[in-house]
């Protein structure tokens, strides 16, 4: 056997399985409005678990919890700063009346300004996973599904729908220090936001 020919043979076999594989991207519009989107699925599951998107929860002198009048709670893992930094990563659980896992929702590392990882978890066992490293995204979904885009700038030609159901998190809060503090989270989902919590320091 002439191994001499037979490895530029394997070595051109790999180049171009890398090629294909580098081309097969799986996170594509059709994904972020169909109904394999289990980013899109899972956050409209939390919405029955969520407080009403109308109420208003008490928020702790140390930005620590949250308490909802209905017995809702978020606990923020550090305590959130306010006014939220920019790039801020944030790290909460919100649990619903009954005191069960409704929300997990942590952010990883950043590089720079642009998005890095996330975690969601709702219920407290399904759990959908987003890494992004450079200009590529993976997303892992709690079946073990897992769609990836090498290249997140493909989907802004998407339609404005498919855009707002890839994975995303926003939030806003009181602008300045001597405001009445506030901090308001919403998660990306169905061609709108889900409102995850609205949370209102209480008047002395």
């Amino acid at each position: 056997m002439n191994l001499g020919r037979l490895l530029p043979l394997a070595i051109s076999l790999a180049l171009l399985q890398g090629c294909s594989d580098h081309h097969s991207d799986t996170l594509t519009c059709d994904w972020l409005v169909g109904s394999d989107n289990c980013w899109q699925n899972n956050v409209l599951v939390a919405k029955t678990c969520l407080p009403s998107e109308s109420e208003m929860g008490a928020l702790s002198a140390d930005n620590s919890t949250c308490l909802y009048a209905n017995g809702s709670t978020v606990t923020f893992t550090p305590a959130v700063v306010i006014p939220t930094p920019l790039l801020a990563l944030w790290n909460f659980t919100i649990t619903d009346t009954n005191g069960r896992p409704c929300v997990h929702y942590e952010d990883g590392p950043r590089d720079g300004v642009e998005p890095g990882n996330a975690r969601l978890v709702v219920g407290g066992d399904q759990t959908i996973a987003v890494e992004r490293s450079g200009v590529a995204e993976t997303i892992t979904c709690p079946d073990g599904a897992v769609v990836h885009t090498s290249n997140r700038g493909k989907l802004l030609s998407c339609s404005t729908v498919a855009q707002i159901n890839e994975p995303g998190f926003t939030s806003s809060s009181s602008l300045v220090a001597t405001d009445p503090p506030f901090v308001v989270a919403y998660l990306a989902a169905a061609g709108s936001e889900v409102k995850l919590f609205d949370c209102r320091r209480p008047a002395p």
